[in-house]
């Protein structure tokens, strides 16, 4: 049995418990400072998939057919993968809602996180429909068992420890995500802090 097969099948061997709700009276007071300030910055600073300056140097009639279906492949491939962390957000966002030692600004990160993730989402998705098509699903059963993974189910279980699975998570999203597709900017959109 593979690693990922016997993390589920331990995960799913323990029966499941949510927490129970506790969080009012409900304090929405930030405590830390820098915290509340990225927040108000990305509730302002916002940018957007749509925004035609985003794609200023993406070019795809510069690259091949060949290119373009490898290229689309990738950027479809990255949107399953920051799909699966826009869920997982959430669900650990309802996690840490329930948890009273949670604190307010924890809260605004992580639904930071979120929309974070679901604008990645539509811009890989348009980036791969820009070059050939979106790919809707993986044509590999191994990979679509991996993205299909009971994230959300392991997040909201009482007894996962929430720092140490956040923390876990952050590291696992840092080393898997996908470069941009080679080095040449007039191949890859931009990214948000590319945009001002």
């Amino acid at each position: 049995m593979n690693g990922v097969n016997e993390l589920l099948a331990v995960d799913r061997s323990h029966d499941f418990k949510l927490g129970i709700e506790d969080r009012f009276p409900l304090d929405l007071t930030s405590t830390v400072a820098q915290q509340w300030a990225a927040y108000e910055s990305a509730l302002t600073d916002v940018w957007d998939p749509e925004n035609e300056v985003l794609w200023a140097g993406f070019d795809p009639a510069s690259s091949s057919p060949t290119e373009r279906e490898a290229g689309a492949s990738v950027w479809s491939h990255r949107a399953w993968i920051d799909h699966g962390s826009m869920v997982e957000s959430e669900a650990v966002l309802v996690r840490a809602c329930l948890e009273p030692a949670s604190s307010v600004d924890f809260k605004y990160c992580l639904g930071m996180r979120a929309v974070e993730r679901a604008r990645s989402v539509d811009m890989c998705r348009m980036a791969a429909e820009r070059l050939d098509q979106y790919h809707m699903g993986s044509a590999s059963p191994e990979l679509e068992r991996l993205l299909s993974d009971d994230l959300v189910r392991r997040a909201l279980h009482v007894e996962t420890d929430l720092g140490a699975y956040v923390a876990r998570a952050s590291r696992r999203a840092s080393h898997n995500r996908p470069p941009l597709m080679g080095a040449d900017p007039a191949r890859s959109p931009g990214r948000a802090q590319d945009i001002g």
